[in-house]
């Protein structure tokens, strides 16, 4: 009797993981928050990104996403995280924030643009804003636009921190 096999096709999905379960899920997206990490130019650390998307830092309102393909013969993947953070500027602008991405098909985060946008919409944030290399300016859609450029200089400290 030959094998029989169902195949189903495996599509990608994005998942928002809420706090409690952050710090359970991080040992399996560790690598993808380091890499994240390793291009923030020091503004970012794996530990305390963590901490601050597990609600455990009370001044940082911050999203662990995860996006991987599930379905067919196959377990689910995590093959790319996002780190979004919600800010609100004295005018009292809200928004959502993505701060750092890493991992595979990273591009393929556009598709869920209107998924996420959503969600802001429902924690009060009007407008989403992405920081990132000057690439994903051919890369993201029309109706966004380049609203700031950011330079930045190193200086010497010689007496240690202030």
């Amino acid at each position: 009797m030959d094998a029989i096999t169902e195949v189903r096709p495996r599509t990608l999905g994005l998942a928002w993981i809420p706090p409690e379960k952050v710090l359970a899920i991080a040992p399996r997206v560790m690598d993808l928050v380091e890499r994240a990490c390793e291009y923030s130019g020091g503004r970012f650390d794996p530990l305390s990104t963590l901490q601050a998307c597990a609600g455990a830092d009370p001044k940082r309102h911050w999203q662990l996403w995860i996006a991987g393909y599930s379905g067919g013969n196959e377990p689910p993947t995590m093959d790319s995280i996002a780190v979004t953070a919600i800010t609100v500027y004295p005018t009292g602008l809200k928004l959502l924030e993505m701060i750092l991405v890493a991992g595979e098909n990273a591009r393929s985060w556009l598709q869920f643009e209107d998924f996420v946008a959503e969600w802001a919409k429902r924690e009060g944030c009007q407008r989403l804003q992405a920081l990132g290399r000057r690439g994903w300016s051919r890369t993201l859609p029309k109706h966004w636009r380049q609203s700031a450029v950011i330079y930045e200089r190193e200086i010497e400290v010689t007496h240690g921190p202030v």
